[in-house]
């Protein structure tokens, strides 16, 4: 959104609507993070799997979005209160 823009933003707590979307958001903010390639054009889910090993990699890592998604959408339903929603008009 253009910061000089005259829409109108209205913040809200979230509801159970919004879960969807917001578990879109949490997978889309934390995709950056494991594609990142910190050392040696390696990318942060490559360096775990050299790090730990295959098999324990695919245990805890290689279903990451799912469970980022779970995580986020758990909160949400958990205490929906504690995340607000900014819906634009215009």
């Amino acid at each position: 959104m253009n910061i000089q823009s005259r829409e109108k933003v209205t913040l809200r707590t979230a509801n159970q609507h919004d879960a969807q979307c917001v578990g879109d958001i949490a997978v889309a903010a934390w995709q950056r993070i494991f594609d990142r390639k910190p050392l040696a054009s390696v990318s942060l889910a490559n360096s775990f799997k050299e790090l730990v090993g295959e098999e324990l990699f695919q245990e805890n890592w290689s279903n990451w979005q799912e469970r980022k998604r779970k995580e986020v959408v758990g909160h949400l339903e958990r205490s929906p209160e504690t995340i607000l929603i900014a819906e634009v008009e215009g």
